[in-house]
């Protein structure tokens, strides 16, 4: 009886072992985005151009150079604004260049998840 208490506490605990450590955060499969363009090319000045998310979870969008707003769902630089810059599910971004602006270039990223997709913005 004793012999057959101590394989079943055996069993039990490779049993938990297994399924402890075959779970990873590493990538979810449940988790999608696409996004429809990979650069927008502005002219000098003001313009304004929009890019589409489709996503299944949150998203952020993130740059060194962007300042986040306090209480918005948007984001500038010195040459631009974004929004929205958060979200969950799909989205339009719209970017407005501001009418002094020209010869610039910014890398966006979309973060969903553990992973990010990179959007060029190129104004000449």
């Amino acid at each position: 009886m004793k012999t057959l208490l101590i394989r079943i506490v055996k069993l039990t605990f490779f049993l938990f072992c297994i399924s402890f450590f075959s779970c990873s955060k590493d990538s979810d499969p449940g988790i999608t985005i696409e996004v429809n363009q990979s650069t927008l090319i502005f002219q000098p000045g003001a313009e304004t151009k929009s890019f589409e998310i489709t996503a299944s979870e949150e998203w952020n969008i993130t740059s060194a150079e962007l300042s986040h707003s306090y209480g918005g769902n948007f984001a500038e630089t010195n040459w631009f604004r974004i929004s929205p810059v958060y979200g969950v599910g799909n989205a339009t971004i719209t970017i407005t260049t501001k009418e002094d602006s020209k010869n610039n270039n910014i890398e966006l990223h979309i973060e969903y998840g553990n992973q990010a997709k990179t959007i060029t913005l190129i104004q000449n």
